[in-house]
């Protein structure tokens, strides 16, 4: 028999900026991506409904990403850390995944002169 995969990119309300859940079925696994969290509001009115949604078909996110720091792309996701925070649920995940030994750790240290300075992080107005 021959295994497919499917590719799905749903589209979370939003004004303006971005929120994206991207769905991958490969095989009889569904794995979700959350990309970006769009404005303030967006989160309680759109997101919550549509991560409440994941969860009620036992699926989880595996990753989130944030493109960039601008208040249309970071604010949802700050108010969804923000609700995991008060629940625990940030906690709860965090012990739950397999630790690293330190030989196999993924992150790379930047020079002072690569790292952005925070007046450069700081997103306009």
């Amino acid at each position: 028999m021959a295994m497919t995969s499917q590719l799905k990119l749903h589209a979370v309300q939003a004004q303006f900026g971005d929120c994206l859940i991207v769905e991958s079925r490969p095989g009889e696994t569904t794995r979700y991506i959350l990309i970006d969290g769009a404005p303030g509001g967006t989160y309680t009115q759109h997101l919550r409904p549509a991560l409440a949604q994941i969860a009620t078909e036992r699926g989880t996110v595996d990753v989130t990403v944030l493109s960039h720091i601008d208040n249309n792309h970071v604010t949802g996701l700050l108010e969804l850390v923000a609700e995991l925070e008060g629940t625990g649920a940030a906690a709860t995940a965090a012990r739950s995944r397999p630790s690293r030994s330190p030989g196999t750790t993924r992150s790379r240290r930047r020079s002072a002169a690569s790292t952005p300075s925070p007046q450069s992080a700081t997103p306009s107005p």
